[in-house]
């Protein structure tokens, strides 16, 4: 895999979210303009009231530019999730009202 400028990183817990959540809101802003998808779902606010109801453990994987940009995020839990009688551990996309899930 070549070399790249960007870096990737993932940050755990609601602390590293809160700490991330300006930077965040400033990406969500700035990629809003002239969207389509609903995007109250990816502000900071949202995600971390998500965090805390559900009480799930948080995982922000994030992408920034050399400069320390914010470039990309995906916020998910690990949480449990129903399937038919079992409910195993899984990533989820946290904060959207149907959650999606690895």
């Amino acid at each position: 895999m070549p070399d790249s400028p960007v870096s990737f990183r993932c940050l755990e817990g609601r602390d590293e979210l809160e700490a991330l959540a300006p930077r965040l809101d400033a990406l969500t802003a700035r990629l809003r303009e002239g969207a389509e998808h609903p995007w109250m779902f990816q502000r900071s606010d949202w995600l971390l009231a998500c965090a805390e109801h559900h009480d799930a453990e948080v995982l922000s994987f994030v992408a920034e530019s050399p400069e320390g940009e914010l470039l990309a995020a995906f916020v998910a839990a690990m949480q449990p999730v129903r399937i038919g009688r079992l409910e195993p551990i899984a990533l989820t996309f946290l904060g959207w009202p149907d959650n999606d899930f690895v």
